[in-house]
């Protein structure tokens, strides 16, 4: 006896499932979801293959294939839980849970935290040519500079 289309249909997407399922164990929420529903279908394909008395291979390795993951989805959910539960207890204890860390520098709620100070260049307003100087003031700079009637105290002007 062959196997009805629905039966065949049920056990490909049993398969299907949990074959996605195994490859997407590390997404805890998708990787469960995936293998339940290939375990739904596995079981509504054995039961409509039994009903009809057709062959139940493909849907019993689908069925297989959905346990499996969804074991191995629920397995790693819970190692999942087990280590964001771990580093909250270390986040707890750790140097970082201080009113510092947890400050607006850490946060970027207030951007303005580096221009408190009046006196900041404000450098998307620099003009570069007031920076420059010409030659002639560079000349007048160095014999200034250079002169030795010059004390310490004698700045250019």
């Amino acid at each position: 006896m062959g196997m009805n289309n629905k039966s065949k249909t049920l056990g490909i997407l049993a398969l299907v499932f949990g074959i996605i399922s195994l490859l997407f164990f590390w997404v805890p929420v998708l990787s469960v979801v995936l293998a339940f529903a290939g375990l739904i279908l596995g079981i509504i394909g054995i039961i409509k293959a039994s009903k009809y008395d057709e062959e139940k291979a493909l849907v019993i390795v689908g069925t297989v294939v959905s346990v499996i993951s969804f074991g191995v989805g629920v397995i790693f959910s819970l190692f999942l839980l087990k280590a964001v539960e771990k580093f909250n207890d270390f986040k707890e204890d750790a140097w970082f849970d201080s009113e510092w860390f947890d400050s607006d520098f850490f946060n970027n709620q207030n951007d303005d935290i580096f221009y408190e100070d009046e006196d900041q260049i404000d450098t998307n307003n620099i003009d570069i040519d007031s920076l420059l100087m010409n030659s002639e003031e560079l000349k007048n700079l160095e014999t200034t500079i250079d002169d030795p009637n010059n004390g310490p105290g004698d700045a250019p002007e």
